[in-house]
């Protein structure tokens, strides 16, 4: 015969998890996407530099920022970033921290040439639709502002 346990989440969750490692720092990673015709060894580059720019991210010997590939999708290759920061406060400055190295990733890479391209969306005309109810390039004369 099953017995049921029944126990209450507070009892076990009253404080918040905190990421310990074995030298202290806290690992982050985030995905980001270029395009597919992009060097892939210059793209890398130019993320660590980045990376390298943020005050609280940190590369020691023992501590290696890297970047790999993860995925190859439609119009891009998807990399991995993986990185650690240095902070006693996990919650807010781990995530300002990691908000920082996003945004300098980001432009790091809009500064060197790099493209990255939205997702390709696939839209089907099927028989029954009396048109296409979308312009590829739009009128000039309908778009300015103030006229």
């Amino acid at each position: 015969m099953a017995r049921m346990f029944i126990s209450r989440i507070a009892m076990h969750f009253t404080k918040p998890g905190t990421n310990y490692t074995e030298d202290g720092f806290f690992r982050w990673d985030f995905a980001i996407g270029i395009a597919c015709n992009d060097t892939i060894v210059e793209a890398k580059d130019t993320v660590l530099q980045a990376l390298k720019k943020v005050p609280l991210v940190i590369e020691n010997k023992e501590n290696e920022n890297f970047v790999f590939e993860d995925e190859l999708a439609t119009s891009t290759v998807n990399r991995k970033v993986f990185f650690r920061i240095e902070t006693k406060n996990f919650r807010k400055m781990a995530l300002i921290a990691k908000g920082h190295a996003v945004k300098n990733v980001k432009k790091a890479l809009e500064d060197a040439g790099f493209y990255t391209p939205a997702e390709i969306h696939e839209r089907i005309r099927y028989g029954g639709e009396p048109g296409f109810p979308m312009r590829v390039q739009p009128d000039k004369t309908e778009n300015q502002i103030g006229r």
